[in-house]
């Protein structure tokens, strides 16, 4: 076999576009300018009138901008170091399989889909060099591989062939633009090993609890989604394929209990915060936003529309996300009931950073389509008053039927004593 047919040339990667790249790189071009100014105007300025105070005094806003431009280096400096620290660490993690929890909007989602990221670039390396290794002794027509080179060889070449992100596997559609690819698809059938997944895979399941499709009846897990193969795959995942999985889901009561016992972490996201946000520059594209608005004129939109989407861009492309979680430890449940008792840690609340301008991307509102009247016309009515009408206001009290079924069946009584007193 010709060597070009056993070693594919590796994938191509690019950068990221450039407004994304700027705005990655803001702090530092701010103190860069800020530093060549100063020394540009404080030097001569110093020099010259050395002996007069005022010019000192009129040099204090110059110098408090510089100050504020070394603070933001400082910390942009601190965000890049965790967060290539964090990682690092998450992708070499042993761990197969985590839960990350919250309420809609805390993050868990991104730092799921970061994280999986990071596992499947770590994963494709491993794997390419773990098939170098044995790439020279495939050139021997004779050689026969044992099941863990084939294993190997299997999954290099499916990766290698395939047009998607190697090594990832999602729920929802992720965009590389690093390597300018989507993520493969992970279907429930893969789960349920009724499909085959290639070695060293790394899996990223959004609202995992929705995706398994189980319930519980009178205690019993149900067996919607083939709940006994799942629950091997989930504890055997390591052996199985050295996969990994990160699932996602808004209620810990959702999750299989066989998942949360095995998972080696559950994460609960709390909130999420932008650092190193260019202020002035959003306080300025606030301010020509609202400005737009006001005016509303088909002029404005023709001739700054694109210049206002591409500010928007760079904008939100700038500083870090800021992720605060709590480590859950193992999520089991009481005897002979459903409620989860959470044994959260006693140390403090931990951070994930990741900056704005990520290599991968997702839709946000991936589930839009799963909104059942989407195809209907919009139905939304106005109130006409500032006070609520009795039929209006009793919608909200849950004793409304109560009180009607009551006095129905007080009815129904009266009328059947009246017939028997009757007869």
């Amino acid at each position: 076999m010709k060597d070009n047919k056993l070693i594919r040339e590796p994938i191509k990667e690019y950068k990221l576009p450039l407004i994304e790249r700027l705005a990655y790189w803001r702090p530092v071009f701010k103190w860069f300018f800020w530093l060549g100014l100063t020394a540009t105007i404080v030097g001569p300025t110093i020099y010259l009138n050395y002996d007069n105070l005022w010019y000192y005094i009129s040099l204090l806003p110059l110098l408090i901008f510089f100050f504020l431009s070394i603070k933001s280096f400082i910390q942009f400096v601190c965000y890049t170091i965790k967060y290539k620290s964090i990682i690092d660490e998450e992708a070499e993690n042993d761990s197969a399989y985590e839960n990350y929890m919250g309420p809609p909007g805390s993050g868990k989602s991104f730092c799921a889909k970061e994280i999986s990221y990071a596992k499947s670039k770590y994963s494709w390396e491993e794997l390419q060099f773990e098939y170098w290794l044995i790439a020279s002794k495939l050139k021997d027509p004779n050689y026969k591989p044992t099941e863990e080179e084939q294993e190997i060889i299997e999954s290099y070449e499916f990766n290698s062939n395939s047009p998607y992100i190697p090594c990832l596997a999602t729920t929802i559609p992720c965009y590389s633009k690093l390597y300018r690819r989507k993520s493969h698809e992970l279907e429930i059938d893969h789960l349920k090993q009724e499909k085959r997944l290639p070695y060293r895979i790394c899996m990223f399941a959004d609202e995992i609890g929705t995706f398994c499709n189980f319930s519980i009846q009178n205690g019993v897990l149900s067996n919607k989604s083939n709940s006994t193969d799942m629950d091997d795959f989930a504890r055997f995942i390591r052996h199985m394929l050295e996969g990994r999985l990160i699932g996602t889901e808004q209620d810990a009561n959702n999750i299989a209990i066989f998942m949360r016992r095995i998972a080696s972490d559950n994460k609960r996201f709390d909130r999420k915060q932008w650092v190193l946000k260019p202020k002035f520059l959003f306080w300025l594209y606030m301010k020509l936003k609202r400005r737009f608005i006001r005016r509303m004129k088909m002029k404005d939109a023709r001739l700054f529309a694109k210049p206002m989407a591409l500010l928007k861009r760079y904008i939100f492309s700038c500083g870090f996300f800021k992720f605060t979680y709590k480590s859950c430890g193992n999520l089991v449940t009481q005897s002979k009931t459903e409620t989860i008792v959470v044994q959260m840690q006693k140390e403090k609340s931990t951070c994930f950073y990741f900056p704005r301008a990520s290599e991968l991307v997702y839709d946000t509102r991936a589930f839009r389509k799963a909104y059942k009247p989407l195809d209907k016309p919009i139905e939304l009515n106005g109130f006409t008053a500032m006070k609520l009408t009795r039929p209006q206001a009793q919608k909200f009290l849950k004793s409304s039927n109560l009180i009607k079924s009551n006095k129905a069946s007080r009815r129904k009584n009266d009328e059947e004593t009246s017939e028997v007193m009757a007869f």
